[in-house]
């Protein structure tokens, strides 16, 4: 039984009127299965209110000394009425549940409103009795739950609460955020996400006055000073961001293990990584935390989740997505920021919200004459694609990984595209590889320079991998990095040789299954050797010993595909179109010309209709427990 209680402050006529009203079952069927007490303002205890379901605080005054203390002492979510409030009730569908809320009810309405306003309220009580609203988190996605938000079915500070309720049974078993970020969910700016819970990645994606720390140690106390400009876009659209998720330190690694929070868990299986960079995001996204989450894309980092997870990742062409306003091009504009989600439609309207330049962008990318929300139902026309799973750097891509590509390429086929099988890359990608770790390992070194510099840390601030990355690229020659970006240009013109003849390039996203947590650590005798380098001051020595091409291959042999897009500039969209008989997911990968998301989109809403995936959920130990 919902319980309902009404405080008052003054025993005015129509506040006295008001509770005799509710207590004599005034609207019965409104107020079936509902407790109604009263109780004076000074006899009103702890026990109840914590003990209620809601209450309305009537007063002929606006006593908000009343109001902030409760709402300080019982963390409870006030509303104030006023002369907003409609006879009707209308304004009065507060948000309560799990916690109390309040209502300022002022007693210049005249009797009969009033007391169609607590109908309107205990009839929201009664709804929020018998809803699920975690279910109703789990069921929809973004767009859906905007749109829940926009008819008043339910509340910007539900869906938060749930997903926070979600996010305390979750995370013990995860590890995917390791910041819970201050909100205010009625608040939320009236934008097309508005109320919609969101997790930001904690890297490169600022919130003025909380650090980013990148999953270092050395900015973990750092507060950002002005907050990001595609952060801002999504708080303009009405995002509630209650969290930052883990990523790897400085998002050097394709799995989420950073030494300063420990590795976050994939919910299909938590003996194995999401992923990473963006592992975080994408465990919580899967887990159903929030529809869909922030995450960046560097040289994978939201596809390699994407996939690890059975979510969608696209990433935008180059320049499409800002940096700013602290970075312009972030890796010589390999990186670029996008979300992990359950659905097509959702990963298109997020990048509605994100896509164009702004003030201090270094130059403006095309965009289509009309939404990618829009572009993602239209139909893509009968499509030529090239099949290839060859890649140098896995010359025996897993099993799962060919039957991902392959099982997609059927389902293409199906829908009448034609596929063409190529038997190795078309672009060379050892060479590849080479140039874009000799840009990464220089970048590295920059970043680890440019926080001692800014906080005064030394190298324990920093993770042994991280610091022996950052020595081969101090061990780098000016000429030798100017090559690789200079490079950069051979592989486009190969990749749009390919192009000319398909539309599309498919490979798998990852050449094998998620791999098991700690599966990437060096050897016992590599480490050693890196540290030994490393206190010596010797670490660039190690461009000359078999230890690269170790690292090397422990660190891309599994994902070998991904690379292509971030050098080349290019759209890519990961989809979970498979699992493996262990039931891990491993998605496939389309590579599409510069400025073809509304393809990629038109495609991945195709296969999302032939080959449905959202029903398909990981069942993590708070679910099990509930059958």
């Amino acid at each position: 039984m919902a319980r309902l209680l009404i405080v008052h402050h003054s025993p005015t006529p129509t506040v006295r009127s008001l509770s005799e009203a509710v207590v004599a079952g005034a609207n019965d069927d409104a107020l079936e299965g509902v407790e109604v007490v009263v109780r004076p303002a000074l006899e009103a205890s702890a026990d109840d209110v914590l003990g209620a379901d809601g209450y309305l605080l009537g007063t002929t005054a606006n006593f908000g000394y009343m109001s902030g203390a409760l709402k300080h002492f019982f963390d409870t979510i006030f509303l104030e009425a006023g002369g907003a409030l409609s006879e009707d009730g209308s304004a009065a569908d507060s948000a309560g549940a799990p916690k109390p809320y309040g209502l300022w009810v002022h007693g210049r309405y005249d009797t009969e409103g009033a007391v169609r306003s607590v109908t309107s309220i205990v009839q929201a009580l009664s709804w929020r009795q018998s809803a699920d609203v975690l279910s109703v988190l789990g069921d929809h996605d973004a767009v859906a739950l905007a749109a829940l938000v926009r008819r008043g079915e339910v509340t910007p500070t539900e869906l938060a609460a749930a997903a926070e309720a979600r996010l305390d049974a979750v995370d013990p078993h995860l590890n995917a955020v390791v910041r819970r970020v201050e909100h205010d969910p009625e608040s939320a700016a009236d934008g097309p996400f508005r109320g919609v819970p969101f997790l930001l990645k904690d890297l490169g994606q600022d919130l003025a006055g909380l650090p980013t720390s990148g999953g270092s140690r050395a900015l973990a106390g750092v507060p950002a000073t002005e907050t990001a400009t595609v952060v801002q876009r999504w708080l303009d659209a009405g995002l509630v961001v209650i969290g930052k998720t883990n990523t790897p330190e400085l998002g050097a690694k394709g799995v989420t293990e950073p030494a300063l929070f420990g590795p976050t868990r994939n919910p299909w299986d938590l003996a194995h990584s999401p992923g990473g960079s963006s592992g975080g995001s994408a465990a919580a996204v899967a887990a159903g935390v929030v529809p869909c989450a922030a995450a960046s894309d560097g040289g994978g980092s939201i596809r390699i989740p994407a996939s690890a997870c059975g979510l969608v990742g696209l990433k935008p062409s180059r320049g499409l997505v800002p940096s700013g306003p602290a970075a312009g091009e972030p890796i010589s504009g390999t990186t670029t920021n996008g979300v992990v989600s359950r659905t097509v439609r959702d990963s298109a309207a997020m990048l509605d919200v994100i896509a164009g330049p702004a003030p201090e962008s270094p130059y403006a990318a095309a965009r289509p004459g009309t939404t990618y929300a829009e572009l993602a139902q239209r139909e893509p026309g009968r499509l030529r694609v090239a099949l290839c799973t060859a890649t140098s750097l896995n010359p025996s891509p897993h099993p799962e990984a060919v039957r991902a590509a392959t099982r997609t390429a059927e389902l293409l086929e199906g829908l009448g595209h034609e596929v063409v099988v190529l038997e190795r890359a078309p672009y060379d990608d050892a060479a590849l590889s080479r140039d874009f770790l000799t840009s990464w390992f220089a970048h590295v070194a920059a970043q680890v320079e440019e926080i001692k510099a800014a906080t005064g840390c030394g190298d324990d601030g920093f993770e042994p991998d991280t610091l022996v990355m950052a020595a081969l690229g101090r061990a780098t020659r000016a000429t030798d990095y100017i090559r690789a970006v200079e490079n950069r240009h051979q592989h486009v013109r190969r990749l749009a040789d390919m192009h000319r003849e398909h539309d599309l390039l498919l490979t798998p996203t990852t050449a094998t299954p998620p791999p098991r947590i700690g599966a990437l650590d060096p050897p016992a005798p590599v480490r050693l050797a890196q540290r030994a380098l490393v206190r010596a001051g010797l670490a660039g020595a190690l461009r000359v010993t078999p230890i690269v091409e170790e690292v090397v291959g422990r660190t891309l042999a599994w994902v070998p595909y991904t690379q292509l897009a971030n050098l080349t500039g290019r759209p890519a969209i990961s989809l979970p179109l498979h699992q493996t008989p262990e039931g891990l997911p491993i998605g496939s990968q389309l590579v599409a010309p510069l400025g073809g998301e509304g393809l990629l989109l038109q495609v991945a809403t195709s296969l999302e209709q032939a080959s449905p995936w959202a029903e398909r959920r990981p069942v993590l130990p708070p679910d099990r427990a509930k059958r």
